[in-house]
């Protein structure tokens, strides 16, 4: 079937047929700023600003190591100049760690002069966050973001922690620049990287996406849910729906299965938190123990010679007679080496079949 993108987020659906490749009308590349030597400040103007923008943010620890850094908070901007938020312009709520909302009061809460995304982490080192902004004219601009911080170092000590933020940047011109600044007591590591992707409500279907589809497989029959082999790149955005031929959570892991290298803290039904070390992949599931569907949207970030920071949110299916539950997780894997495939099985080194019609699919970009 032939779908149509119409204006105001409508879509038309005619008879079926098949096409070359598919419609270039989702995010993309805007603009980036990428430091090739220490400092505090990214930067990113927007030529052409979207009414739809997504926000990587990848900051490394300093040469130095310096202890809780780097620490990060973003401001926008309209008509190429920053909102410095003196107006305390950018109220905003958020979470560490899944353990609750703010507790600020509204003098503190509601007056803030930035987009505050805080860590909870011991010495924090390298932090990725993922922010969307609805950017239409006439309208505050509404911010959801996620953020995820190494925590350290090591296999079994060490756990990534992260933080989750919704704000509002009290304005209602057109966002064409962000601002990301350290007010941590070091500097922004070489290599600390903001992207900004975008596209509007009637994106024109044209031009050359962002996010590329480098992997994916559904299974045919009951068997190992893994993608082919695919190039590495800095962002990874991936998508599992899948069904555990066993009674048993599930979980994904990088190029082979069997290692320890993945830490990850985690959030239960949007309740009850925990954390575990030295796993054999990064558990997406929780509640789900046995073979129901889960559906795990996940953003990673690889970056060669660095710890693999993820963020996770999951969908678990209980069983026709009970609630669907759902579950988070903030993600890092201790291998350095640069992601090439994924494979599906749970965090105890087992590679479960999974059922068939089980999918994964793997997006993924970089700045040129």
């Amino acid at each position: 079937m032939t779908v149509t993108a119409l204006s105001g987020q409508r879509w038309q659906g005619s008879t079926y047929s098949s096409t070359s490749e598919p419609a270039q009308n989702f995010y993309k590349y805007l603009d980036s700023d990428t430091l090739t030597g220490e400092g505090d400040t990214l930067t990113v103007d927007l030529s052409s600003p979207k009414d739809n923008l997504m926000i990587l943010v990848h900051v490394l620890q300093d040469s130095a190591n310096t202890t809780d850094n780097p620490d990060f908070r973003m401001r926008l901007g309209t008509g190429g100049t920053i909102d410095d938020g003196s107006g305390n312009t950018y109220p905003r709520k958020w979470s560490q760690c899944f353990g609750g909302a703010d507790t600020d009061n509204d003098t503190t809460g509601i007056s803030k002069s930035s987009v505050d995304i805080p860590s909870d982490g011991d010495g924090w080192l390298d932090r990725y966050a993922v922010a969307f902004v609805r950017n239409v004219s006439g309208r505050n601009k509404m911010i959801m973001c996620d953020e995820v911080d190494q925590g350290g170092t090591g296999t079994t000590a060490d756990t990534p922690v992260g933080a989750q933020c919704t704000a509002v940047w009290e304005n209602t011109g057109v966002c064409n620049k962000v601002e990301v600044f350290n007010v941590g007591a070091g500097d922004f590591g070489i290599d600390s990287e903001v992207v900004v992707l975008g596209y509007d409500d009637d994106e024109a279907d044209s031009g050359d996406v962002f996010w590329k589809e480098l992997g994916t497989y559904t299974n045919t029959t009951s068997e190992i849910l893994q993608t082919p082999t695919f190039t590495s790149k800095r962002y990874l955005w991936i998508e599992i729906i899948a069904a555990n031929s066993v009674s048993d959570h599930q979980a994904i892991a990088f190029n082979t299965y069997g290692s320890t290298d993945y830490n990850f803290f985690y959030q239960i039904d949007f309740g009850a938190t925990g954390d575990s070390q030295g796993r054999d992949g990064a558990q997406y599931t929780i509640s789900n123990t046995g073979t129901e569907w889960a559906y795990s949207v996940q953003y990673w970030c690889d970056l060669s010679g660095r710890e693999k920071l993820g963020i996770i949110k999951t969908a678990e299916g209980t069983g026709s007679t009970s609630q669907p539950k759902g579950s988070n997780f903030f993600v890092k894997c201790n291998n350095t080496a640069n992601i090439t495939k994924a494979i599906v099985g749970d965090a105890d080194g087992d590679s479960h079949l999974m059922a068939d019609k089980s999918t994964i699919r793997v997006w993924g970009g970089e700045v040129a």
